[in-house]
């Protein structure tokens, strides 16, 4: 009995022990498989650190304002144009002529959109008037150069003059505020709750009229034109068609020879002629015709001739008629406009900066003198950038801001712009 008893003891104690083994194993298998995890969420950690770093040094961004002395002691004046704030560790001191570069050790910190003056090394020995090639070098590892005396490399920073171009659709908050900063004042661009559409085709039901597609070609460079005889005569109708519009409104741009034309009649069609305008009329600029809302397929233009001479033929002008869409949808078409932009620089480039970005992406075209040519397709927030050497030909540079969604947008979008300029240099100019 005494030996039966001491095996199953051992027995016992044999499945204890492995019990502890099995449980040892468990646990060393647990914090090997822990000890991987805090591995890998530690390397997540530190490559979403690393990409933020290159990400921050790649949009970092120092410019030169100016470079003087005072009492013979260097005096950088510089501007953050990054989104993040940048520490400059050395000032770099280059001398072609002799063929040194010295490095002195800085320590400034400059604010996103700061400008920062005073920036030197007391130990620097004055080169007035001399030339040399200077750099500042941040603490993320970038440098940034710049050539003195300041004649050799001369920048200028243009801000945007005026708003501008044909009616616009959507509106500015403050235009003003694109015309300086980046000082955390915008100029919000809404969307318009409107749509213009051109017509799509014409009649001309007294053969009258000439090149009638021109007044629907969304240029106001061409019209479609009628000589007009004289002794008080109207002119035969110009027609124009589009699939039936929910419509609350006409815009057009009419232009005449002279005053001797000094009467217009616009009418819309729905199931019958009606008369919505009748008058004196605008010319050679956009005017707006409203009326009560209803479905239209036609709209007309006739104008009259009060010359007391029969053959006094007089011209008639239709360069653009549209009609408005009322139906609920939002869109931005905004222009603005340089009039003494410098045109005729090395480096031409235009920057814009966002403080708020909408959901939908907002698109920069620039006019070329023939024909808008996109340069952003989506302005993020903070600066962006583009060389529009291509496009800035003459002193009057136009741009335009549009939205990305052009049919069945139902969400009205808008966007905070900050500042916008023309950045143009010429080096060693």
């Amino acid at each position: 009995m005494s030996l039966g008893k001491l095996s199953h003891d051992k027995r016992a104690a044999g499945s204890i022990i492995g019990a502890v083994f099995l449980v040892l194993i468990l646990l060393s298998g647990f914090t090997f498989y822990t000890l991987i995890v805090n591995v890998a969420n530690d390397y997540t950690v530190r490559l979403q650190d690393m990409q933020e770093l290159d990400s921050r040094k790649y949009k970092e961004n120092i410019e030169f304002v100016s470079v003087s002395f005072n009492q013979d002691m260097l005096n950088l004046t510089v501007r953050n144009m990054g989104p993040y704030l940048a520490r400059l560790i050395w000032l770099g001191i280059f001398d072609e002529t002799a063929n040194t570069q010295d490095y002195y050790e800085i320590d400034f910190q400059v604010n996103p959109f700061e400008t920062v003056t005073n920036i030197g090394n007391e130990n620097i020995p004055s080169f007035e008037g001399e030339k040399r090639t200077i750099q500042l070098v941040t603490e993320l590892g970038n440098t940034f150069g710049y050539s003195y005396p300041p004649g050799e490399e001369e920048s200028e920073y243009d801000f945007v003059d005026t708003e501008g171009g044909p009616p616009t659709i959507g509106s500015h908050s403050f235009f003003e505020a694109q015309r300086s900063g980046p000082d955390g004042v915008c100029d919000t661009l809404l969307e318009g709750n409107m749509q213009w559409v051109s017509p799509t085709d014409y009649e001309d039901p007294g053969d009258e009229w000439l090149t009638e597609t021109n007044a629907f070609d969304e240029d106001i460079g061409t019209a479609a034109t009628n000589d007009i005889p004289g002794r008080d005569s109207w002119s035969s109708y110009l027609v124009l068609s589009h699939s039936a519009v929910n419509c609350s409104g006409i815009r057009y741009f009419v232009g005449r020879e002279d005053t001797f034309i000094d009467q217009v009649e616009i009418d819309a069609y729905n199931s019958t002629w009606v008369n919505v305008y009748s008058g004196a009329g605008i010319w050679d600029e956009w005017a707006n015709v409203s009326f009560t809302e209803t479905s239209v397929t036609m709209i007309r233009f006739r104008f009259f001739n009060t010359h007391p001479a029969l053959p006094q033929r007089r011209t008639a002008y239709v360069y653009e008629a549209d009609l408005l869409e009322a139906s609920p949808h939002y869109e931005l078409d905004l222009e603005v406009q340089w009039k003494e932009a410098d045109f005729d620089e090395a480096n031409e480039w235009l920057c814009i900066y966002i403080g708020a970005a909408d959901s939908e992406d907002l698109r920069v075209d620039a006019w070329n003198g023939t024909a808008w040519v996109n340069v952003f397709a989506d302005l993020e927030t903070g600066w962006n950038s583009a060389d529009v050497s291509f496009c800035l030909v003459s002193p009057n540079f136009r741009i335009r801001f549009r939205d990305s969604v052009k049919t069945g947008d139902v969400v009205q979008s808008s966007w905070g712009i900050d500042a916008t300029l023309l950045h143009v240099w010429t080096a060693g100019g």
